[in-house]
């Protein structure tokens, strides 16, 4: 089977940031996960750095694909993931690019755990994914990830409101 361009693309990126030596671990996600690549499609990852301090989104664009980078901090993951696990369900479902200790094995264990044992959780994201997929291939406004992370929170959250300081408008 031959190489589209965004999985060049994505492996050339995954090369470049493996040199990092902040790099903890690299994820790649959207439609070069599931296999809903078309000629149009984006190149999405998840970066996790010891460096920064706040999260980072980085839009680029090589050989006319769009990347979007969302660039995390190490020590933000491990305390949202802590508080806020129900909205880490995109994080099982992205393929691990770069994990040099292990790290991302850890957590994708831990969330897989977490999320067979919250199937309504599950439910909640299926749809939510479904229905903005459904929205793309009519080439129609797509709900934006953050609002679906504000309506998981109030959802399913304790407090039933949002508190989460990082993902914000």
């Amino acid at each position: 089977m031959m190489e589209t361009l965004q999985e060049k693309i994505a492996e050339e990126v995954v090369e470049e940031l493996k040199k990092d030596p902040s790099i903890v671990g690299i994820e790649i996600a959207g439609s070069l996960v599931t296999g809903d690549i078309r000629p149009d499609s984006d190149v999405d990852l998840g970066v996790i750095s010891e460096s920064i301090e706040t999260h980072q989104f980085i839009e680029e664009y090589r050989r006319g694909i769009k990347i979007d980078m969302s660039v995390e901090p190490l020590n933000m993951v491990l305390q949202s993931i802590e508080t806020y696990p129900f909205l880490w369900y995109t994080t099982i479902l992205s393929r691990i690019a770069y994990d040099p200790q292990g790290f991302l094995r850890q957590i994708h264990d831990r969330l897989e755990d977490y999320f067979e044992n919250h199937p309504e959780i599950v439910e909640f994201w299926e749809d939510k994914l479904d229905q903005m997929k459904a929205a793309k291939m009519r080439g129609e406004e797509q709900e934006g990830y953050r609002s679906v992370l504000d309506e998981a929170e109030m959802k399913f959250s304790e407090e039933k409101r949002i508190t989460r300081k990082f993902f914000q408008r």
